[in-house]
């Protein structure tokens, strides 16, 4: 951040920061290594996009703003296709409203999200310094103002054609939180209570992780077979309930996303120096569409369309038995 709105010397840099020239320049050539930091002449300046305390504050307000007049219509949008989707072949046609509401909301998200990246690509990830290719950004305030602990878009694995998919939004924090330690362990456990699989056989570490995803209220174990505490869908039900059933849902989600990440995105300009202006589309793409879908779920919870579950309950979780 001390290098970032305007270029600085290395004794600058040491000055401001408070580091002896000798360890200061050490890590200066880490960071140019890796193309976190870039040499302008004799000084040197930040050369990613920093989402700053203050920007995220507005961006907050202009999403809360806007998703406030797109909230109730999504809603309706989904709860108008609750008795269509009931018809479906899934475990979990038989839960309330509310959890199924909450259900494909999420699944809206998920799909509108994709959508959009379709829609509206991010663009071709440029060359990373250290290998690979992609966008890196930073927040000067941690992630105080991320909506999300966590995101299992689609978690596979090869033993298996069937997935999963688990959202936590800091939200719903109380009643679902699918924890992403040991996160192989965890998905192979899923992906075996979806297909309804035998819980024998189990390592240490397996019988370990199925007693945390049992107290999270994601599995249940009994007479020795696992099963699935969240609805799953067959394939041929999924198609029909994310292509015909909620697709007017999603693309409305979509275009959310992608409106937000364009108001977003004119903001952060305000907010980068000329430098990095040209990785703020990219990065507002990544970091608020997301966001947004987290925001829509909290303006319904605040409205009283949705409401929390007491106990813990993994109701933004879902699965597709392949």
């Amino acid at each position: 951040m001390a290098a970032y709105y305007a270029p600085a010397s290395a004794e600058e840099l040491s000055v401001e920061l408070g580091v002896a020239m000798p360890y200061l320049e050490d890590e200066i050539e880490v960071l140019l290594a890796a193309g976190i930091i870039r040499k302008t002449g004799e000084k040197y300046q930040t050369n990613i996009v920093v989402l700053t305390d203050e920007y995220e504050k507005e961006a907050d307000k202009k999403m809360a703003d806007f998703i406030s007049g797109r909230a109730d219509d999504i809603f309706e949008e989904i709860k108008m296709i609750l008795p269509e989707v009931r018809k479906l072949d899934f475990t979990g046609k038989d839960y309330d409203d509310n959890r199924l509401l909450f259900m494909l909301l999420n699944i809206a998200v998920v799909n509108g999200f994709i959508y959009a990246q379709n829609e509206s690509p991010y663009g071709d990830p440029p060359p990373l310094k250290l290998g690979g290719h992609g966008w890196v950004f930073g927040h000067d305030s941690g992630y105080d103002h991320c909506r999300f602990i966590g995101v299992s878009m689609h978690a596979e694995l090869s033993e298996s054609s069937s997935w999963f998919s688990a959202e936590n939004y800091r939200a719903i924090g109380k009643c679902q939180l699918f924890n992403h330690w040991r996160f192989m362990e965890k998905a192979k456990l899923m992906i075996r209570a979806i297909d309804e699989k035998c819980a024998d056989n189990l390592s240490e570490n397996e019988q370990e992780q199925l007693e945390i995803l049992i107290d999270g209220g994601f599995i249940s174990a009994c007479e020795g077979v696992m099963r699935a505490e969240f609805p799953v869908f067959s394939e041929d039900a999924y198609n029909k309930l994310t292509e015909d059933l909620l697709k007017p849902a999603i693309e409305k989600v979509a275009a959310m996303m992608t409106d937000v990440s364009d108001i977003c995105e004119k903001l952060l300009k305000d907010y980068t120096p000329a430098s990095v202006r040209d990785q703020c589309g990219p990065v507002a793409k990544i970091n608020h569409r997301l966001e947004s879908g987290a925001v829509l779920l909290e303006t319904l919870l605040e409205r009283g369309k949705l409401v929390l579950p007491k106990g813990k309950v993994p109701i933004c979780t879902f699965g597709v038995r392949g």
